[in-house]
């Protein structure tokens, strides 16, 4: 297949199942290339981010999250290329501090400036670092996470969601003492690739990326068009505390044991859409079966990994028989209350095998029919997305079975 059949395959499978799909075009000024995502496309992009926060916040001692607004204000003679201006209403707040003061803030379009959009959190993110490093004590290494809206020109919206001008943007800085940020550029270089490739299907499609002066990595996926960066980590040095400083004359060395050093920054930036997309290229696939006369189909599996997957399980009633609808609904209650999102088919259908198709294409990795066998033994079948195996169960098992599967990932 080539590299234009398989991208039409994968955003036609998205737009049908309601992934994602392009955002409403008001008029001819409206802005083009923006997309909108269905029930699937936003579970599957919220655990994806739940996943890298994780990783890169909850699992470790030294790492903080912070959230930037994604306005900013420039002069109206700063260059603002690829930044998309807003008009923002003027507005005044009194903020009281004491009894006996206060503070007045007003935002707005003036004429001295412009309110823009922000294209990266690379500036506002610094700005945080002043209260972390009281917050730490000043002790070096820390750093802090952002999750949050950005906004760009796209000069070419044909790549699809990877180029789309309003964007997720999954940012970290990191902060060492200068004589081990290689050594931390590293460690993070290495554990980003671990994590890109922990929730492929092929994870060679994934790969790393020097620059000649060894201070910026990039961790790329081959897309159908080509290699595309999906996330950068650069040492940049201790120039933007510097210019921190420069700007608010706050302390911004912190210690390493008893000696004070202006730390380098270790910033690493990649775009959640983009990584959300080559999860959904490379998790296509094609099978050619038989159906029950023996001729050939096509048969489109979404092999999402499970930790991933919008929906972890599906649950299907047999027939229109209220006590099968009961226990199938009492199973469903039973995993949203543990917070694993099922998907529960209320109405028999008139084929479980083409529902299975139908969940293949979802991406959901597990179905389970609750039939008459079901109600005279507890003994049901799970069957697997990716092998169609079936595996016999008590109907008690199945939360714990599907429980170990999602946490053998």
């Amino acid at each position: 297949m080539s590299g234009k059949d398989h991208l039409r395959k994968v955003l036609t499978l998205c737009k049908y199942h309601g992934f994602f799909q392009q955002a409403h075009v008001l008029n001819q000024n409206s802005v083009t290339g923006c997309y909108d995502y269905g029930p699937l496309g936003t579970d599957l992009k919220r655990n994806i981010e739940n996943e890298w926060w994780h990783s890169v916040v909850s699992a470790k001692e030294n790492m903080f999250g912070v959230d930037c607004s994604s306005l900013h204000v420039q002069p109206t003679n700063h260059s603002h290329d690829n930044q998309l201006e807003v008009a923002v209403p003027q507005f005044k707040v009194t903020a009281h501090q004491g009894s006996n003061e206060s503070e007045e803030f007003t935002t707005g379009q003036s004429s001295a400036n412009h309110w823009f959009l922000q294209s990266t959190f690379s500036n506002s993110l610094c700005r945080h670092y002043p209260h972390i490093l009281q917050l730490v004590g000043k002790k070096l290494p820390f750093g802090m996470a952002q999750v949050g809206k950005c906004f760009r020109y796209a000069e070419d919206s044909s790549k699809s969601i990877y180029s789309m001008p309003e964007f997720t943007e999954l940012m970290v800085n990191f902060f060492s003492a200068p004589k081990d940020s290689n050594q931390w550029l590293y460690s993070w270089q290495r554990e980003r690739l671990q994590w890109w490739r922990k929730f492929s299907g092929t994870p060679s499609l994934f790969s790393v990326s020097v620059q000649e002066d060894a201070n910026t990595a990039d961790i790329l996926f081959q897309f159908p068009w080509g290699v595309e960066v999906i996330e950068r980590i650069a040492n940049r040095g201790t120039g933007l505390l510097e210019q921190l400083y420069t700007e608010t004359k706050k302390n911004i060395q912190g210690k390493i044991g008893r000696r004070f050093v202006t730390p380098n920054v270790i910033e690493m930036v990649a775009g959640l859409d983009a990584g959300m997309f080559a999860y959904l290229v490379e998790a296509i696939q094609q099978k050619q079966i038989p159906d029950a006369s023996g001729k050939s189909i096509t048969r489109k599996v979404l092999r999402l990994h499970a930790r991933l997957a919008p929906i972890k399980l599906a649950i299907i009633s047999s027939k229109a028989d209220r006590e099968i609808k009961e226990v199938a609904e009492y199973l469903s209650k039973e995993f949203c209350q543990t917070g694993i999102k099922v998907f529960h088919l209320g109405e028999s259908p008139q084929s479980i095998e083409k529902e299975f198709f139908r969940f293949d294409e979802m991406g959901i990795p597990f179905s389970i029919v609750i039939d008459e066998a079901t109600l005279k033994t507890g003994i049901t079948e799970i069957r697997h997305r990716d092998t169609t195996m079936k595996q016999q169960v008590h109907i008690t098992e199945v939360k714990e079975l599907i429980q170990k599967h999602l946490n053998a990932y």
